[in-house]
């Protein structure tokens, strides 16, 4: 039940950010028309001296989540009836291709409205 009502936030979240985008405009035509001053838009910081070293660390933390997905995939995967891998591989791949497919939508709107 959990799944389901996360799958419909998500498509809310993104309904609802496409409306704004839609009413709105995207932040660039908000500043050009005036909407927005941009002198009073919080720009973020970017840290002074932050080394390329920490952008590999974020790289590593990433792999290993992957990682630990895989491990956690491929015993249950085995375990399963021969039968049902053929279902379990679709099912697992139309679950992350819906889930790369609507953030990589969701992070499209988000910079497009907030710039």
């Amino acid at each position: 039940m959990s799944t389901y009502i996360l799958f419909a936030g998500v498509i809310c979240l993104i309904v609802l950010l496409s409306a704004l985008l839609f009413m709105n405009g995207s932040y660039d035509y908000r500043v050009e028309q005036g909407l927005i001053d941009e002198s009073t838009v919080v720009k973020p910081v970017k840290p002074e001296g932050m080394s390329p070293l920490e952008s590999v660390v974020d790289s590593i933390n990433i792999a290993v989540a992957s990682q630990g997905f895989v491990i956690a995939l491929f015993p249950i995967y085995s375990s399963m009836a021969r039968e049902a891998r053929p279902h379990i591989m679709k099912s697992i791949s139309a679950a992350l291709l819906f889930t790369m497919s609507t953030y990589t939508y969701l992070s499209f709107i988000s910079i497009s409205y907030f710039g």
